[in-house]
Order: C-alpha cells, then sequence, then structure tokens
C-alpha cells in the first residue's frame, strides 16, 4: 500500500504542488510571504515537507491500524477534514483571490473565478480529491486485512 501513497504524491500532489507553487507563487504563499523574497529552489523543500507529511501520516495510521486503535485514527482523519473544511472560511480572502502580492495587498488583486487558475483548480481539485478518495478506499481495505490477519 505504500506504492499506492507513492504514486498519489509522485503523479498527483507532487505535479499540482510544484506548478502552483512556480507558476502562482504569490498565491501559494497566500500573499503571507512575498515570493520575490523566497529562493526559486524552496520548492524543493516544499515538495520534500509534503512527502514527508504525506508517509509520516500513513506510517502513523499503519501504526494506528495495527495497534488496533482505529478510532483514534478516525478521529484524526475527522479532524483533518474539519481543518480542511474551516481553511477556505478563514483564508478565503486570500484563497479566492489572485493576484501578485503588492496588487493583493495594494487591494488591487482580483478574483480567482475570474482568471485561468479558477477553472484549473476545479479540476486539479476534482482530481486529487478522486485519487485521494481511491487511495484512502485502499488503504481502508488493506487495514481490514490487517486487522484480520
Amino acid at each position: 500500500m505504500l506504492v499506492a501513497v507513492l504514486l498519489y504524491a509522485a503523479l498527483i500532489f507532487w505535479p499540482v504542488a510544484a506548478y502552483c507553487y512556480l507558476a502562482h507563487p504569490a498565491w501559494s504563499w497566500m500573499y503571507l510571504v512575498n515570493p520575490t523574497s523566497v529562493p526559486v529552489l524552496t520548492v524543493v523543500l516544499v515538495l520534500a515537507l509534503d512527502l514527508g507529511a504525506i508517509l509520516g501520516s500513513f506510517y502513523l495510521g499503519a501504526r494506528l491500524l495495527r495497534a488496533q486503535k482505529e478510532r483514534y485514527l478516525y478521529g484524526g482523519l475527522a479532524g483533518a477534514g474539519a481543518l480542511m473544511l474551516l481553511l477556505p472560511i478563514i483564508l478565503g480572502g486570500r484563497l479566492f483571490t489572485y493576484g501578485t502580492y503588492q496588487q493583493f495587498h495594494e487591494g488591487r488583486a482580483v478574483a480567482l473565478s475570474s482568471v485561468k487558475l479558477g477553472y484549473v483548480l476545479i479540476a486539479v481539485v476534482a482530481g486529487m480529491v478522486s485519487a485521494l478518495l481511491f487511495v484512502a478506499w485502499s488503504l481502508f481495505t488493506w487495514g481490514r486485512r490487517v486487522a484480520s490477519a
């Protein structure tokens, strides 16, 4: 199952993260950091941290399943899901706005839906959620096999 997680990271998550970071750096930083002050190779560190988070989560989930502590795993997943639902509310002004770092801070940024990235993100999010659901289902069925063994 580690292969499914690595394939998700390599084929789905990393290309999307790299594209967003390299093509839309101000938006990727949510206008919190001026991307001109950050070295371009920071994307390597960001992608490494992404992989670490994905693999660490997989490892922790597998450990919880092996220890038959599914309720902690499901609680953690529910908490992460709640955070994902809250982030657009908390960062809505930044998430649904597009422009450069300067444009955002001067109040001249435009709505995300008025630029190409807005439409691209709809397709990307749909693909990422589909792939994530497939990986989650694979991990769930794998966990059941481990628990019954």
